[in-house]
């Protein structure tokens, strides 16, 4: 209703008195409700508060206050899209970190120090670009030690927009790590086995490698995966695992089956297809 609609003192009232005395401990932010979080999240007592927001907000920083715990930062947008004006470390400075235990978005490797101080983070999704990707990739993995229950990083990676000399650190073997190489095409076959392979965990094989935005003819795939392969890129063959195509690929049946094979022969996993929103959650 505050969405919708000027927001006046009688139905804030109204709204922040029904909040104040719902039992539930939470309160989930999305595009859809986001003004009205705005005017209710001062008024109303401590609660635990999950951002989700998928559009590009300028003010998130208005959803910011001393008196939540805030457990969920997931900024896809920035995610999606990184470069110089998507950078999330100011809003992450601001807020009270310490209950944070999943982040998406886009930080600069000062940014991604902060995280140390989130010590319950369960999960990372974050995302390089050229500017900042060498120390990104250093703050991962410094910050690693910091964060006992770290369970899951997904790093984005676009490949063409990010230079594979700035790929110079391993990511940690603790966590099962997601490797999304967007982007990719015919051309950028050899740059996507390279950082794939300059990315690879410590002492684990990658859980999954997606490829959104990739709709590769059959053949293209099967280059893709021998140069995964000749890169010794290794891949787990859990469920879940493995290559991850779009299901716009223009592939046969006949011909997924026979990618799934080459993947599962040479320590890819398995080859396996998503539909294209999948691929970035």
């Amino acid at each position: 209703m505050l969405e919708d609609t000027e927001v006046n003192r009688t139905a804030l009232d109204c709204v922040v008195r029904h909040i104040t005395s719902d039992k539930r401990e939470w309160v989930t932010i999305t595009d859809s409700t986001i003004t009205s979080a705005r005017a209710l999240l001062p008024l109303i007592p401590s609660k635990e508060v999950r951002i989700e927001l998928s559009r590009k907000e300028s003010d998130v920083q208005g959803l910011i206050f001393e008196h939540h715990k805030y457990t969920v930062l997931s900024l896809h947008h920035q995610y999606r899209h990184p470069d110089q004006a998507t950078l999330c470390d100011s809003l992450l400075r601001a807020m009270p970190r310490s209950h944070l235990h999943w982040f998406t978005g886009h930080l600069s490797g000062a940014g991604t120090q902060l995280l140390q101080e989130c010590r319950g983070l369960v999960g990372l999704r974050l995302a390089v670009c050229d500017q900042d990707a060498q120390e990104v990739l250093a703050a991962i993995s410094a910050v690693h030690a910091s964060l006992p229950q770290l369970r899951a990083i997904y790093l984005h990676v676009p490949v063409g927009a990010v230079r594979t000399q700035a790929c110079t650190t391993r990511l940690p073997g603790g966590p099962v790590v997601t490797l999304v190489l967007s982007g990719v095409d015919e051309r950028l076959l050899e740059e996507a086995a390279q950082i794939a392979q300059l990315l690879q965990p410590t002492q684990r094989p990658y859980w999954s490698i997606s490829f959104p935005g990739s709709s590769m003819k059959a053949d293209v795939w099967r280059r893709c995966l021998h140069k995964l392969a000749n890169a010794g890129v290794t891949v787990d063959g859990g469920v879940g695992g493995g290559i991850v195509a779009p299901r716009t690929s223009p592939i046969t049946e006949e011909e997924h089956r026979e990618l799934h094979t080459l993947a599962s022969t040479t320590m890819l996993g398995a080859f396996t297809s998503w539909p294209e929103e999948n691929l970035w959650r």
